[in-house]
């Protein structure tokens, strides 16, 4: 009878071990693993933004449109997202005339700031604020909020 018991109790926490691990990956798992840029372009007419638009050089906000640089060429609108206190994706890429857009789904405020000069330089954005930049020279941007200077992102602009 002890023998049985014993297996019970194994097969028991090895039960709970599995059915947490499958919460605990449907409930975080983005996080871990989302580490892609979500695309949008005139065609599919997906997304919107709101909030402001204080980086220099950056043209205009759009809304869920291609974005048009001084230049003229049109490149893609791309959405990244601030939540668990964190950039996601922390390093993005794009192209000259692409506009990042970033997303606050936290409940806490958050900004999106350069590292050095003001490149990018957005307001405090509360839950479902916007912030976008388009970028008309290649390069790399990196950045992080002004209130947690651990959040750190990098759009690297080729």
């Amino acid at each position: 009878m002890s023998k049985n018991k014993n297996i019970t109790i194994i097969v028991l926490a090895v039960a709970l071990i599995i059915i947490g691990g499958l919460y605990l990956s449907e409930r975080y798992g983005k996080i871990v693993i989302d580490t892609s840029v979500q695309e949008s372009n005139s065609a599919t007419g997906q997304g919107t933004e709101t909030g402001t638009n204080s980086g220099a050089g950056t043209g205009t906000s759009t809304s869920g449109q291609d974005s048009n640089d001084a230049t003229g060429t049109t490149g893609v609108t791309k959405y990244l997202y601030i939540e668990g206190f964190n950039f996601y994706s922390a390093l993005a890429t794009a192209n000259v005339g692409d506009t990042i857009v970033w997303e606050n789904n936290d409940n806490t405020p958050h900004t999106v700031t350069s590292d050095s000069g003001t490149e990018l330089d957005s307001e405090y954005l509360s839950r479902r604020d916007t912030y976008s930049h388009t970028f008309t020279e290649p390069g790399e941007y990196s950045y992080h909020c002004k209130s947690h200077p651990s959040m750190k992102g990098k759009v690297i602009v080729q």
